[in-house]
């Protein structure tokens, strides 16, 4: 988050980016996960297979996972309901988080 807000904007956090000619940028808003104050809902249903491939590619990390497609399959089409897109959907949720405006963009 400091990384968005307040370091991004304020170009004296890092004198060096301006060395390198990269400005500072205001982030109008920040998407988190696994919040218990969701408050969007991303339909996935389209991607689900390509979102597995991509994680099953990294097995140092999912190897443990027996059924990794089936509860990520669960999860996402309970996260569908509870956002009302249907039975037949997939979806993943987030916290929104507006920033406060000012600084460059």
């Amino acid at each position: 988050m400091c990384a968005a807000y307040p370091d991004a904007r304020n170009p004296f956090a890092h004198p060096e980016l301006l060395e390198e000619g990269l400005e500072p940028h205001a982030v109008r808003e920040v998407w988190l996960m696994a919040s218990p104050h969701a408050n969007r809902a991303v339909d996935i249903t389209d991607f689900f297979d390509l979102k597995l491939e991509a994680l099953l590619s990294h097995q140092s990390q999912v190897s443990h996972e027996a059924d990794l497609k089936g509860r990520l399959e669960g999860w996402a089409s309970s996260s569908a309901r509870a956002a009302g897109l249907g039975e037949d959907r997939m979806a993943e949720m987030f916290q929104v988080v507006n920033m406060p405006p000012g600084g460059s963009s």
